[in-house]
Parts: structure tokens; sequence; C-alpha cells
């Protein structure tokens, strides 16, 4: 059973990374495989939430965000069920759907997903951490288009966390 978990967690990752690298038609024959291969067991609904996650970041890569919005929920309420709702997991999951709603112009939506994911992280991660400073600075982005000011602020915090982990501070000299 454990290398079996390990097989499915390495095609998700490999999924991951060919997301990003733009290889979308081999990210999803990768992840229809690792679909099927996910049996019943303890934790079908995490990696059903994961599988989840791939299908909504390569529905997003995509432009096909109506499809990107109903798995990155899919992947939310799998969580959820599975009482994983407050971890990491979660965290990126509720960034990503925030994400896709503020590209496409839903900014409440956006705002309340991406707090969210920030509130978890905060929970859980040091605050010098880098994805807490990935959230403060998708909530600039979001707030560019609702609130200037607050958006320079979540700027700031973003660019301090960023500087400390170089060593420095970014952007000035």
């Amino acid at each position: 059973v454990s290398s079996s978990k390990n097989s499915i967690l390495l095609s998700i990752k490999k999924t991951e990374a060919l997301i990003k690298l733009g290889n979308t038609t081999d990210a999803e024959e990768l992840l229809k495989k690792t679909e099927a291969s996910v049996v019943q067991d303890k934790n079908t609904l995490y990696y059903k939430a994961l599988i989840a996650m791939n299908y909504g970041a390569l529905y997003q890569n995509q432009g096909r965000n109506d499809l990107a919005i109903e798995q990155f929920q899919l992947a939310l309420d799998n969580l959820e069920q599975d009482k994983r709702s407050a971890n990491l997991e979660a965290a990126e999951a509720l960034a990503y759907l925030g994400n896709v709603y503020r590209s496409t112009g839903k900014y409440v939506q956006a705002e309340e997903q991406l707090q969210r994911a920030l509130t978890i992280r905060q929970a859980k991660l040091p605050e010098t951490h880098e994805l807490i400073a990935a959230s403060y600075n998708d909530l600039g982005l979001v707030y560019t288009q609702l609130d200037p000011d607050k958006a320079f602020t979540y700027y700031e915090k973003a660019l301090a966390i960023y500087g400390s982990a170089v060593g420095g501070e970014v952007g000035k000299g």
C-alpha cells in the first residue's frame, strides 16, 4: 500500500510539473491514469482532491476558467469531507480558486477565497514563509481593483517577506 501511495503522489507531482511547463496534453494523460489508479482506501478523498486541483490548474492554464472553478471547488469539497479543510492543500486550492475569480473580474469572490487561503497559511506557517508572501501579493492584485491603498499595504507586506528571504531589501537601492 505504501508504494502504491508513493506512486500516486509521485504521479500527482509529475502532473503539477507538466502543467507548469505548459505540457497540458501529457499532464491530462497522466491525470487520467492517476485518477484510474486511485483505489478505495483511507486516502481516496485526499487523492481525489489533489487530482481535482491538478485538473483545475490544467483548465486554468488552458483558459477554461469555468471548468477550473468547478475542479477547485471539487477539491475543496473532497478536502472538507476528508476533514482537511484547514490544511495547506486547502489553502492552495483556495488560492487557485481566488486567482481564477480575479482573472475573470470577480474580485469580491477572489478576495474571499484568498483571505481564507491566507488565514490557513498564517495558522500553519511561520509569518515569513513565501506562501504567506504569495497570499499577500495575490490579495494586492485583487485590491488593485477594489481598494488601491489596501493593495499597497499588501504589496508592502509581501515585499518585506520576499526581501527577508533573499537577505535584504528588495526593490530598494
